[in-house]
């Protein structure tokens, strides 16, 4: 059994021209103004839920809410709205889901209960009401806000793109939002160069990668990082994983990599993926060591140095692995809309169906 809509033929022509798309997408978002949608700030803590690639953005938010703005803020799991829900009503709930799945509902639900609650949607208000009527009331006493965000629609493949792009923009924007009510440090106009990134890496060209694209397919291959930035990557392991139908790489932090990770892969194969935030001296010294340590353990390093050395890195790292997600489709010849268990996955995509609830 299957709750997902039945696909249309795809290939990685769609993929490639969603990605041509993004910049656009982000260009138009970050011109829109946005000020924080509740009446509030979160006074006494704030849960973040995020539901499939959603995960990541709603992760960046509670991360960027919690580091920058100095928030109580969390990362809540879907499956802790099943197993028992924190207690939502005296807090701020922020809820992810574009395109509002069944298992969404879970948390959708105690958002109608939260002292307050954002759900971030490519949903219009009434049509999230008539997904979860329970939230009618709370959206009518203001106690609920409904952020509506493109792409309506992005069918037909597993891999999502322009959606996670638009998602992570809006969390930073809102927590920027939440920064200029409570007088923190702002990206301000900073988040207008964002598209403008990405344009320039979507259009320049890469030099080749030390991984032949039909190996990315398979070839174990891990995300490497410095410092904060690592928080936020977990968006973009998990489209690698979506993306190419491969397991999902982890995520090291650089200092890291040599307290495990290098002994239990020494001698084996792995690519490492190094995503730095700008190139201080203190990012290139670290490099240095870890392309010598790595590739004493014969694995490959493929470095990608962002423009920005703060957190808006995460977007040009985003386009760059787009890049190199469609080069390693090119080599395949796969019907994208047909992935692997298509249609097996029901009892648990649409698990709340099933699970009994007030």
């Amino acid at each position: 059994m299957s709750v997902h809509p039945e696909p249309r033929s795809g290939d990685v022509g769609l993929v490639a021209r969603r990605v041509d798309a993004i910049p656009q997408l982000l260009r138009e978002q970050a011109r829109r103004p946005l000020i924080w949608p509740l009446r509030s700030v979160p006074a006494s803590g704030m849960l973040v839920c995020g539901v499939g690639l959603s995960e990541g953005p709603a992760r960046v938010l509670a991360e960027l809410a919690s580091r920058r703005v100095g928030l109580a803020a969390r990362y809540v799991p879907l499956s802790r709205f099943a197993i028992g829900a924190p207690e939502v009503e005296s807090r701020t709930l922020v809820v992810f889901s574009q395109g509002v799945c069944p298992n969404a509902l879970l948390a959708l639900r105690a958002a109608a209960r939260a002292e307050q609650a954002l759900v971030v949607t490519g949903l219009e208000e009434d049509e999230l009401v008539a997904r979860c009527p329970r939230l009618g009331p709370a959206l009518e006493g203001g106690r609920l806000a409904v952020l509506t965000i493109p792409p309506e629609r992005e069918d037909g493949l597993l891999l999502r793109v322009q959606t996670p792009a638009v998602a992570h923009l809006t969390a930073f924007r809102l927590a920027d939002a939440l920064a200029e009510r409570v007088g923190a440090p702002r990206f301000g106009l900073g988040l207008r160069e964002v598209p403008e990134a990405v344009a320039a890496l979507r259009d320049q060209r890469l030099k080749d990668s030390p991984l032949a694209p039909s190996h990315w397919l398979a070839h174990p291959i891990a995300l490497v990082s410095v410092g904060e930035t690592t928080e936020l990557l977990q968006g973009l392991s998990w489209k690698l994983m979506e993306g190419l139908w491969r397991p999902l790489p982890p995520v090291f932090e650089a200092l890291q990599y040599a307290h495990g990770p290098f002994q239990a892969y020494f001698g084996k194969s792995l690519h490492l993926i190094a995503l730095f935030a700008g190139a201080s001296p203190a990012l290139r010294a670290i490099a240095t060591q870890l392309f010598e340590v790595a590739r004493s353990a014969g694995h490959s390093v493929e470095a990608v140095w962002a423009v920005h050395a703060d957190e808006r890195a995460y977007f040009e790292f985003d386009a760059y692995l787009n890049r190199r997600l469609i080069d390693a489709l090119h080599a395949v010849d796969r019907d994208l809309s047909r992935w692997p268990g298509h249609g097996l996955d029901g009892p648990l995509y649409g698990f709340e169906k099933s699970w009994p609830h007030g």
